[in-house]
């Protein structure tokens, strides 16, 4: 199951090679925007493997996807961002939403979210493992999503799973070379592969609704309440 999977997760630690000393003020303070959540999280940064599961995934993508394009001191990452979308799950309705809360424009902020869709295993294989490295350079892109990384992989009645287990691995190795970016994946429901899934991930943040309201947990802490409109409003300030 995901939930236990993740819950596993929670007591691995990973090294990644990063610089270890930096000016506090270089690093990025990239958040949701979202207080109560942002509270208990902090901040993500740089070199990060975030996952987010479960309900709602797509509107914190949708919603990180067009922060990430503020001006760092507006608490952005003045970047232009990457998607690759694994479940057909990406909505541009949601992006421009957000990015009139902010007061972006539209159209300005529609071109800097690069997309790429994948409609195989294979083809997602290879954008992961061959494409994505040249794309993050070319767009200096410091956000990368890999939204319903895992919808494929239980999608294909035919896909051998012997095969999908190799192939995943090869993208999990391809994922966690990269640095210098935040990486965010999305997993829309259990399956599988989570077990496998699930140490690749430095943050984890499952989403579920009971009813009326929201409940976001980080890690293994104790989840936290949101009503559904904290999702998708941005606070004025």
């Amino acid at each position: 199951m995901l939930s236990q999977s993740l819950q596993k997760r929670s007591s691995i630690k990973k090294v990644r090679d990063q610089i270890l000393f930096q000016p506090a003020s270089s690093i990025p303070q990239f958040r949701f925007d979202i207080e109560k959540l942002d509270l208990i999280l902090n901040f993500l940064r740089p070199g990060q493997v975030v996952a987010i599961a479960g309900h709602h995934s797509q509107n914190l993508i949708e919603r990180l996807s067009v922060r990430a394009q503020l001006p760092k001191k507006h608490g952005g990452l003045d970047s232009n961002v990457i998607i690759i979308d694994g479940g057909n799950s990406s909505d541009p309705y949601l992006s421009i939403n957000f990015a009139r809360q902010y007061g972006l424009q539209v159209d300005d902020t529609l071109s800097r979210i690069i997309a790429s869709r994948a409609f195989t295993v294979y083809q997602l294989w290879s954008i992961v493992t061959h494409e994505l490295q040249n794309v993050i350079s070319r767009y200096d892109a410091r956000l990368v999503v890999i939204s319903d990384l895992l919808y494929m992989f239980v999608d294909d009645p035919f896909l051998d799973q012997n095969e999908a287990k190799l192939i995943l691995q090869d993208m999990i190795h391809s994922i966690s070379k990269i640095q210098n970016c935040i990486i965010i994946v999305s997993i829309s429901k259990p399956t599988q592969y989570d077990d496998m899934i699930a140490k690749l991930f430095d943050r984890i943040i499952k989403v579920t609704k009971q009813r009326h309201r929201i409940l976001v947990q980080v890690d293994d802490m104790k989840p936290i309440q949101l009503k559904e409109a904290e999702l998708e409003l941005i606070p004025q300030r």
